[in-house]
């Protein structure tokens, strides 16, 4: 595996190990504190609600016993029927019950049975009469206060709780008679339908000893003492039945747990009891949103689960190539100097260990082409002219390689007035040499005479090279005048025109173009070196269109425009040159790197690679715009955008 492999995969793995760790342990916290809480409100809830129905039911006991301590009630108890005041006290009593009955809030009817269990007194007359000494409720309110269960009156058709107190003759210790008070369970329902904090699934409701809703259901309509609930949890409520009815009690303390409810639907729920009345409380909340919270932190860390490693295996990847890149690039050092080219450099500028290899590397390269050179010097006034020639060659292309990799005009100035010094004078002696044998060799020497003329060829090509150089930095240095472009393209055409008498020239220039402002001279250079390649695309003969035209900016079309449009605006006015020929073209390959110093498709003779690269140096530095368009066998299309100085 490779070293970036390593890196990238060390990343991601490490990255997904912490993260499923710290993700894990962090869920299962949250789960436990979120059940905790869901548990814990659950628990005040229903606590809270056992509370308020017991003080209801106390305090409506409590109210019916105030009422019973009324004189005029013990006293018609006391009285005997054939009693002359046994009338008159049954109406005192009777109107009693009804005073009561208009300033109770949910007490709506009250009646009071004798020791036999006779109704004697009643605020609806349909009871009295009524012998209720056989119910069950009868006899165990006989011993002490006594609420009956919830049911449905039979001729007031409505939700009903009965309140029990009995009469005990303080001398005695008989029983007298029992005073009852029916109340409606709207109290009851108030309490159970406050479902503050339980979202929108969280329900409160009260069941009977035989598992029968006495309130309200969020989901079932009309559920009073129609509505069986036979769940898990009711089961566990009832396993409590044992403790019912005791005055004196061990509450116990239950826990929520996850079950289906009267509607086969998940909850998370928990119940007490109300002792007193024999009810069981439960309070539920759907679990599918008691979790909500849980199920979006699952998301939550599946998404960091996912994009955490990712984000690593990219950071990874960016560090590997960090790392990696010096050393294939070291790597390919080696193979090159290996085949032989000792005038490579590493250039690795790094500050790190591997950038102490690269220049040392780089400094055992330049002591092996030290002894090299010593060694080739010992070959012989003609080998030796042949070596400064090779060596002048590799300076010549070290600096083309420091262009091409700098870009900058500041370098390109030092590397040319550099290379203008250490190497012409080289070159002056190896033409010496050449002219020296030229003048020794006997004329039927053709063989000598070939390689001689080829030799010096190659060194007029440096030297014409080492002159281009050093006019890149002048290229910079403008003389900004407005100028009619029409004007500079036919002073361009007529410095060259014995050059371009076998081409067609066709001129599609616009009158009245308005000003740019150029140097005059460097644009002239531009014109020049574009028309000259034409013509060298078109050896024999061919057409020549020059245009010349102003336009809004955004309308050019020309997709071989330099990207960086930032000198123009969408709608500006500019003026626009096109130079177009009939010429062979140039490949796609080669039209990337048009514009690169000393590239060129012309032979050595004819070329040095500088001049387009010139052209667009002079074109960027007016803060203009140059693009080409080509196609092969079909010609070459450039356009010059300048920017317009006044109308």
């Amino acid at each position: 595996m490779k070293i970036a492999n390593k890196i990238t995969f060390s990343f991601f793995i490490t990255a997904l190990v912490l993260t499923s760790i710290v993700a894990s342990v962090f869920y299962f916290i949250a789960r436990d504190n979120l059940e905790r809480a869901i548990s814990e409100h659950l628990k005040t809830a229903i606590q809270k609600t056992v509370f308020q129905v017991d003080t209801f039911l106390k305090m409506n006991l409590e109210k019916v016993e105030q009422f019973s301590k009324s004189a005029i009630i013990r006293r018609l108890l006391q009285t005997k029927r054939e009693n002359k005041d046994y009338k008159s006290r049954l109406n005192d009593v009777t109107q009693r019950l009804k005073s009561i009955k208009s300033v109770s809030r949910y007490l709506y009817d009250f009646f009071v049975m004798d020791r036999d269990g006779i109704v004697v007194v009643s605020t609806d007359e349909k009871d009295i009469g009524k012998d209720r000494g056989a119910d069950s409720y009868f006899v165990s309110a006989k011993k002490s206060p006594f609420t009956k269960s919830a049911y449905v009156s039979r001729h007031k058709k409505k939700g009903s709780l009965v309140f029990f107190i009995p009469f005990i003759n303080d001398t005695t210790g008989e029983f007298l008679g029992i005073l009852a008070a029916r109340s409606t369970v709207e109290g009851l329902n108030k309490i159970t339908t406050d479902r503050t904090g339980l979202g929108k699934t969280g329900e409160i409701y009260i069941i009977n000893k035989d598992g029968y809703m006495i309130t309200p259901s969020l989901f079932v309509g009309d559920a009073f003492l129609k509505q069986k609930v036979d769940t898990e949890n009711t089961r566990r409520a009832f396993e409590d039945i044992k403790e019912f009815g005791r005055k004196v009690y061990l509450r116990k303390f239950h826990k929520p747990f996850i079950y289906s409810d009267y509607r086969g639907i998940k909850v998370l729920g928990i119940h007490e009891h109300i002792f007193r009345t024999e009810w069981i409380v439960f309070a539920e909340i759907d679990k599918k949103e008691a979790f909500a919270p849980l199920a979006a932190l699952k998301l939550i860390l599946l998404s960091v689960l996912i994009f955490v490693p990712l984000a690593a295996w990219i950071i990874g990847v960016f560090v590997s190539r960090i790392i990696s890149e010096p050393i294939c690039k070291l790597h390919k050092g080696t193979e090159i100097i290996g085949s032989g080219n000792l005038n490579y450099k590493t250039a690795i500028t790094s500050k790190d260990e591997i950038g102490q290899l690269s220049r040392a590397f780089d400094k055992m390269t330049n002591n092996l082409k030290e002894t090299v050179a010593s060694l080739q010097w010992e070959i012989g006034k003609h080998r030796k002219a042949e070596d400064a020639l090779q060596n002048t060659y590799r300076k010549l292309k070290d600096a083309q390689q420091q262009l091409i990799e700098s870009e900058k005009l500041r370098v390109v100035g030092q590397i040319a007035s550099g290379v203008a010094h250490e190497v012409r004078n080289p070159l002056g002696i190896i033409m010496q040499v050449i002219n020296y044998i030229e003048n020794k060799i006997m004329p039927m020497e053709e063989d000598i005479s070939k390689a001689l003329g080829m030799a010096k060829n190659s060194v007029k090509r440096a030297d014409k090279i080492i002159s281009a150089l050093l006019n890149i930095p002048k290229a910079t240095k403008l003389e900004l005048h407005p100028e009619r472009i029409n004007s500079l393209l036919e002073s361009s055409l007529s410095l060259i025109k014995d050059k371009i008498k076998n081409i067609k020239i066709i001129k599609e220039t616009e009158s009245g173009l308005p000003k740019v402002l150029v140097d005059k001279n460097k644009l002239e250079q531009v014109f020049i070196n574009l028309f000259l390649n034409s013509a060298d695309a078109m050896p024999k003969t061919g057409s020549l269109v020059i245009r010349s035209y102003d336009k809004e900016f955004k309308e050019i079309k020309n997709s071989k425009l330099a990207k960086d449009v930032g000198f123009f605006e969408p709608g500006e006015q500019v003026v626009v040159v096109e130079i177009e020929d009939t010429g062979m073209g140039i490949s796609e390959e080669n039209q990337k790197k048009i514009f690169d110093p000393f590239f060129t498709t012309k032979s050595s003779s004819k070329g040095t690679g500088l001049g387009l690269f010139m052209s667009k140096k002079i074109i960027d530095k007016h803060n203009c715009l140059i693009g080409i368009e080509s196609h092969l066998g079909k010609g070459t299309k450039v356009t010059i955008v300048l920017k317009i100085i006044e109308r």
